[in-house]
């Protein structure tokens, strides 16, 4: 019995042994368990950490968003206005370019009908000078005519007072000397 309990006492100290041993190595296993753990703890709160920075971030970078989304709607506004104040200057241009033509074809034909009428109008004038020229070339000869006319009827007029006067004046001396001769006999 002494043997059995030798043996029993071995076979007690080996697994005494055996679960010190064991124990050391659970020990050593909760030591890493637990700096795992705090390392775990750790990094989940770097993790939260993380996850906060990153809401953070998203909830900045998606106020951005949504800024940019309003300056791209306001920009789209824009550029819609834009386009249709081009469109309107456009067709703004082309209707003055219109106006504008007419207006250089109404020129033209005002410029072509005032020479017309330049024309006529220097004719007209040419033809009222000519018939003015020819009045007074009548005019003249006429002028002349009766210059003539009366120069000559002044002439015969003179001719004949000269004449009368003559006669009057032989007559006035016959009538003297008769008068005269008449005294003289007395």
């Amino acid at each position: 019995m002494r043997e059995t309990h030798q043996l029993a006492a071995a076979s007690q100290v080996n697994q005494i042994d055996t679960l010190q041993h064991r124990l050391r190595e659970t020990d050593v296993l909760f030591q890493q368990t637990q700096k795992s753990v705090t390392k775990l703890e750790e990094t989940v709160l770097r993790g939260k950490k993380e996850a906060m920075t990153l809401r953070l971030e998203t909830e900045r970078l998606n106020t951005l968003v949504k800024e940019e989304e309003e300056k791209r709607t306001k920009a789209i506004s824009l550029l819609k206005s834009v386009r249709q104040k081009l469109v309107k200057a456009e067709k703004d241009k082309e209707d003055a370019l219109k106006d504008l033509t007419i207006l250089k074809e109404e020129g033209k034909a005002n410029a072509e009908r005032e020479q017309t009428e330049r024309k006529k109008f220097e004719h007209e004038v040419e033809a009222v000078k000519a018939e003015r020229d020819e009045a007074l070339d009548g005019l003249r000869i006429q002028f002349e005519k009766e210059i003539t006319s009366l120069r000559e009827q002044h002439d015969k007029e003179m001719a004949a007072m000269r004449a009368q006067f003559e006669l009057d004046a032989i007559t006035t001396k016959v009538l003297c000397l008769l008068h005269l001769g008449y005294r003289h006999d007395d």
